[in-house]
């Protein structure tokens, strides 16, 4: 069985190129200029498709080529 991956391995492998490509609510909120607190409540309501928890209350993972949706208001600076 030497060379082959088991199951755990791949999925493993998977889970670590999926963080890699993604950001947390701080990253998001900085690049659109919004807050932290509108980014997961976006997170849970499903505006921001394809992003994910561990488990509830744990960060979110965003997609790093998700955008807002669509009519959000970017912070006044």
């Amino acid at each position: 069985m030497h060379g082959e991956k088991t199951a755990f391995e791949e999925g493993l492998k998977v889970e670590i190129r999926l963080m890699m490509e993604a950001i947390g609510t701080r990253e998001f909120a900085e690049k659109y200029g919004v807050t932290q607190a509108i980014v997961s409540k976006w997170c849970r309501e499903g505006k921001i498709p394809n992003c994910n928890q561990d488990g509830k209350g744990s960060p979110w993972h965003i997609p790093k080529d998700a955008v807002p949706p669509v009519g959000y208001k970017q912070r006044k600076k």
